[in-house]
């Protein structure tokens, strides 16, 4: 039976209370220890900071009126990339300071899913359902042509580097099915699976194998 429960003296709280509530998202340790990142949500705009592990001195990596979505550090520890309002974002760290923000990859709110080779020399990203991948060596930037749209699991992101970055995880949405595919870094599909059910989480257990 449904009923309702009344809470005597107790003072209505108003939209402006709800949202002007603050809270941070886990944090993130970076490579080697020297940085702890998070996600501040401040009154419903979500930005992202770091704290030095040694000086515990505060630092905004982000600015802007749009929330940040997500980041990802470099394994080198050198960068991190984020995503700022539908578009990808790098901070550069080094010598224990921070440089300006620079806009990456740009593309009218439709970039996410940064994910770093296990080198640090790539960069790929998700781009109105297709995988994207950016060389630092020689600026390159191209998409890998899949099939179907690119889609993350319920658990597990919308793709993942093999532990030697020499091959690509993805879950893919063809026809209304979800598919999990091992692609080269030319786009070749190497492996798919092919069975009834929507495959939802997937993990690289070396360069070779992965778990689904």
């Amino acid at each position: 039976m449904a009923g309702t429960f009344v809470c005597e003296g107790v003072p209505d709280i108003t939209l402006d209370e709800v949202l002007s509530i603050r809270h941070v998202n886990p944090p993130v340790w970076a490579p080697g220890g020297t940085q702890l990142t998070f996600l501040w949500n401040d009154g419903g705009l979500t930005s992202l900071w770091a704290v030095d592990a040694e000086t515990g001195s505060v630092h905004p990596i982000s600015n802007g009126e749009t929330s940040v979505a997500s980041f990802t550090w470099a394994p080198d520890g050198s960068r991190l990339a984020y995503v700022q309002g539908g578009d990808i974002w790098l901070a550069a760290f080094a010598n224990g300071t921070w440089a300006e923000a620079i806009a990456f990859a740009q593309a009218g709110g439709q970039d996410d899913s940064p994910a770093w080779s296990p080198d640090s020399r790539a960069l790929g990203y998700v781009r109105a359902g297709q995988i994207w991948l950016y060389r630092f060596a020689d600026h390159t930037s191209r998409a890998l042509v899949l099939p179907g749209q690119v889609k993350p699991g319920h658990h597990s992101p919308a793709f993942a580097f093999s532990t030697d970055g020499a091959l690509i995880a993805a879950i893919i949405l063809e026809k209304g099915h979800r598919d999990l595919l091992i692609a080269d870094l030319d786009g070749a599909v190497l492996w798919r699976t092919n069975t009834s059910d929507n495959e939802c989480d997937y993990a690289w257990i070396d360069a070779t194998r992965l778990h689904y």
